[in-house]
């Protein structure tokens, strides 16, 4: 690291950064519950009916398993960057507290 530059916690960027996850989170609980809440049937196609309604399915079916698949890794991801969060607050006060140790001896 350069001489002039200190290494600086963003804690507020941690934090929006942890809240922000989770809200995506949220918000693919509430797509796959809107993908699952009603099926168009091959009629809401009129005259490409079976084939349209066919390839309708596949694509939403494809659409969920991904968002699916998707949230264990932003629970994942979540967790982490609010553990990482966390330890580096205690690391910074762990380090001030030793810092004021040295400083009365």
């Amino acid at each position: 690291m350069p001489p002039n530059r200190a290494l600086r916690l963003e804690h507020e960027a941690l934090t929006a950064l942890t809240r922000e996850a989770a809200e995506l989170r949220a918000a693919l609980d509430d797509v796959i519950a809107y993908a699952e809440a009603d099926d168009l049937a091959a009629h809401h196609f009129g005259r490409l009916g079976n084939t349209a309604g066919a390839a309708f399915t596949r694509v939403r079916a494809a659409l969920r398993e991904s968002f699916e698949r998707a949230i264990p890794e932003i629970e994942t991801m979540t967790a982490a960057v609010a553990e990482s969060a966390h330890r580096m607050v205690e690391t910074d006060e762990d380090a001030a507290r030793r810092i004021t140790q040295a400083g009365h001896r």
